[in-house]
């Protein structure tokens, strides 16, 4: 892709990331001989909050056309790290909930079983 596809998917790009709020994760990937990350300190995906969005659009506006897009490479690499990165996440889970634990129990109010439950749903869905 080159050209004004190219400006128009960079501007796509930018308008998709502004629509994402901080709940959500995001990374931006280039791809043409080889998939790496657009910004290199951003290094799996991101909350997308105003810093990390603005890192994001940076590495865009530094994106230049050249060789031949590889789709199935980007598919499989966006694949690849969408699974680290939940892997990650269900690692964090424990920790999430004993933290919430030790922080309730310390202000002097138990911690409700429904309320870790939903705190379970929620970071491994």
């Amino acid at each position: 892709m080159h050209g004004q596809s190219f400006d128009i998917m960079k501007l796509a790009a930018k308008t998709l990331l502004n629509t994402l709020g901080e709940d959500d994760y995001v990374n931006v990937a280039k791809f043409s001989s080889n998939v790496s990350w657009v910004t290199p300190c951003l290094d799996t995906l991101v909350q997308a909050n105003s810093r990390n969005k603005q890192l994001l659009f940076d590495g865009i506006d530094q994106l230049v056309d050249h060789h031949i897009a590889r789709y199935d490479e980007a598919l499989s690499f966006a694949f690849e790290q969408h699974i680290k990165f939940e892997e990650e996440k269900e690692e964090q889970v424990p920790d999430i909930i004993a933290n919430a634990t030790v922080q309730s129990k310390s202000s002097g109010v138990q911690a409700p079983s429904s309320l870790l439950c939903r705190m379970v749903q929620t970071a491994t869905s």
